[in-house]
């Protein structure tokens, strides 16, 4: 998960930030379209296109997106990899919207939610995008939003704690490969899932 918080998003209202006037969203954090932030050049890096910028801007997440995108950069992503969560997190954000679900409330449910949505999703704009990718960009998405403050649900138990073989593999990974911080969270996901099978098998 992200541990700093960024100062593109903030929780009392303050840094140009106001809230989004929705009829069923009113506390999804929104920046001033009259108010730029001097770090708010993230998503013009990583996207060439001004008209994608622009989309992604003046989306329900816009500033969150932004965000997201710095902690993405900081963090240590590719930006192929940055651009790939980005989107993701786009559309976590346009289903999560649809389903007037608050964004100080999402949670580890709602991430299940959203890729049993994937399964049936046939949008042009995400189709080509495989449905596991899709669902771990929003995971590391809301990650980053508990980090900024946005979200104050409660982090479900089994999620509270690493794996110890988890920990280590991303120490070796890290001290034998050089591995980046970025790399290795894309592996967390998957390698949790095999260890909780595993551990399951040897349940009697």
């Amino acid at each position: 998960g992200f541990r700093k918080k960024s100062s593109a998003v903030v929780s009392n209202g303050t840094c140009g930030l106001s809230n989004l006037n929705t009829p069923h969203n009113l506390d999804v954090l929104w920046i001033d379209p009259n108010h730029r932030l001097k770090e708010d050049v993230m998503l013009t890096k990583l996207f060439k296109s001004p008209e994608c910028v622009r989309e992604l801007r003046e989306g329900r997440g816009g500033p969150l997106l932004e965000g997201f995108a710095q902690k993405l950069c900081q963090t240590g992503y590719a930006e192929s990899s940055a651009r790939a969560h980005i989107r993701a997190a786009e559309h976590f954000i346009y289903w999560t919207d649809r389903r007037a679900i608050a964004v100080a409330t999402l949670n580890d449910s709602v991430i299940d939610g959203f890729g049993r949505h994937l399964h049936r999703c046939r949008s042009p704009r995400y189709g080509h995008t495989r449905r596991i990718n899709l669902q771990n960009g929003a995971r590391l998405f809301l990650g980053y939003l508990r980090g900024a403050g946005a979200v104050t649900s409660p982090v479900s138990r089994q999620m509270t704690q690493e794996p110890v073989l988890l920990t280590e593999f991303h120490q070796w990974m890290h001290q034998q490969r050089g591995t980046s911080g970025g790399t290795l969270q894309n592996y967390s996901r998957p390698l949790r899932d095999l260890l909780k099978t595993v551990w399951r098998s040897f349940q009697f």
